[in-house]
């Protein structure tokens, strides 16, 4: 398991997108299909976009990135096949590699 450093308010971020994605899959349960997904995906951030262009409150603009966070993590965790650790991993190695800065957050 990897050591990340997590800033509070990054803890806190977390904290709601893993709350929204809890509460829309107690509602609607998992994506069904990619295009599904995407769909949820591209609505989210259609709202997101809404929000920004009438100039939103900071509020109804965090709100609609957090559901797009959360779709995100359903459309991987729900549709995409499950990978070995290794491959997450390489995936991870790579990412520290190309980004040097990294090296502190992450363990």
């Amino acid at each position: 398991m990897l050591d990340i450093k997590v800033d509070p308010q990054m803890e806190r971020v977390l904290s709601m997108v893993f709350t929204e994605f809890h509460v829309s899959e107690a509602r609607f349960g998992k994506m069904k299909s990619e295009h599904e997904g995407y769909a949820l995906i591209k609505e989210e951030l259609e709202e997101l976009w809404e929000e920004v262009k009438c100039h939103g409150s900071h509020e109804a603009k965090t709100m609609e990135a957090i559901q797009v966070a959360a779709m995100a993590l359903h459309f991987i965790l729900d549709l995409v096949p499950p990978t070995s650790a290794s491959f997450l991993e390489n995936i991870l190695d790579i990412k520290i590699r190309e980004n040097p800065g990294l090296n502190h957050a992450i363990k």
